[in-house]
């Protein structure tokens, strides 16, 4: 009967053991370095996606930028080209007058001077006359549609026909709507004028001489009624 040693083979298995731990020691150390590596790499790539992410924000951030200078610069293009035909009504002096006249019969009558101080002719595309008394004024002389190019003045005349004499202060509302030469934009002005007719003492102020710029007057495209407003 063959005898075993099994003190020798406590001593090979100790030094298989210490074989196998030392393998798995170097594979541990080298999952280790591999697992720092792919976590280098992730944390590389991450702060990559977020550097791309900045970039692509700061981009996005820039085209914005650039449209809207882009719109604006379109729009003071657009503006300094219509600048260059924009009609501008101006009202002073207003004077009013009364005339007897056969029947018997009254004319009570407002003239105010009106100038184009704009760069472009005004094409005079509706006139509306108004007073807190109601009374129907109507504008006299003056052609609708027609044509007042820049620098021209006129009389602007309005009056009443009446039988019945009545002094008392009036305050009476003309309303001019207005368009350029481009036809691109209408515009309006609207005056009020205190006028009392008693004799002696007749005399016309303005209660509102519309000192709006020219762009303040410009009427929203498709508005219908431009008048109302500053009644």
């Amino acid at each position: 009967m063959i005898g075993i040693d099994w003190t020798a083979v406590g001593a090979i298995a100790t030094v298989g053991l210490a074989l196998v731990t030392t393998v798995l020691a170097g594979a541990t150390f080298w999952l280790g370095k591999k697992t720092r590596q792919v976590a280098t790499e992730t944390a590389k790539l991450a702060r990559t996606t977020d550097e791309e992410m900045q970039l692509l924000r700061d981009q996005t951030q820039a085209l914005k930028e650039g449209a809207g200078t882009s719109a604006e610069q379109l729009t003071e293009l657009r503006e300094s080209r219509f600048a260059e035909f924009m009609p501008m009504l101006r009202w002073q002096t207003p004077n009013a007058y009364l005339q007897e006249q056969s029947g018997p019969a009254w004319r009570l009558g407002l003239v105010v001077l009106l100038t184009n101080e704009g760069p472009g002719p005004a094409r005079l595309r509706d006139v509306r006359i108004s007073s807190d008394t109601r009374e129907p004024f109507e504008a006299v002389g003056i052609g609708i549609p027609s044509t007042l190019p820049p620098g021209e003045r006129i009389n602007f005349n309005v009056v009443r026909r009446t039988s019945v004499l009545e002094r008392r202060r009036r305050v009476i509302t003309i309303a001019i709507r207005y368009g350029d030469l481009l036809g691109e934009f209408d515009y309006e002005t609207v005056t009020r004028i205190a006028v009392t007719f008693e004799d002696p003492g007749m005399g016309a102020d303005f209660v509102d001489s519309d000192e709006r710029s020219a762009l303040e007057r410009r009427l929203p495209k498709g508005r219908a009624d431009p008048a109302r407003d500053r009644r």
